[in-house]
């Protein structure tokens, strides 16, 4: 596990496994959901999206001041994609394995969004 220090507190990297990743056009919210078994902790995320074509990725799992924050990177689709204008939903699963967690439970699990990038266009010559 990768370890820093910030104001006293350590911060620390999980190690993690992507179970699946799904689209999906059926009306749902945004949701964390944590479910904890025996060895594993499994952590289910829902985003939405104005389109399809974006991607969701997660960068890391890290623990500050006892929470788990899941980091989050958005890619939007190009600009010059032609897209159905409909509402789309990515669902994405997680797997830590509980040797990795520290803290004693109650387990609480963040999301950390970054700005969505936009991919550049493509520029043709004229």
């Amino acid at each position: 596990m990768d370890m820093k220090r910030k104001g006293g507190f350590s911060i620390y990297n999980i190690p993690f496994k992507i179970t699946g990743i799904k689209d999906s056009f059926e009306k749902e919210r945004e949701w964390l959901k944590v479910t904890e078994g025996d060895d594993l902790i499994k952590i289910s995320i829902c985003k939405e999206f104005p389109t399809p074509g974006y991607s969701l990725k997660v960068d890391k799992i890290a623990y500050e001041d006892n929470i788990y924050y899941i980091y989050l990177s958005i890619t939007a689709p190009s600009p010059n994609a032609i897209l159905l204008q409909a509402i789309t939903y990515k669902k994405i699963n997680i797997e830590i394995n509980k040797k990795y967690i520290k803290a004693p439970p109650p387990y609480i699990f963040k999301i950390k969004s970054m700005p969505a990038i936009i991919r550049s266009r493509s520029i043709k010559e004229e």
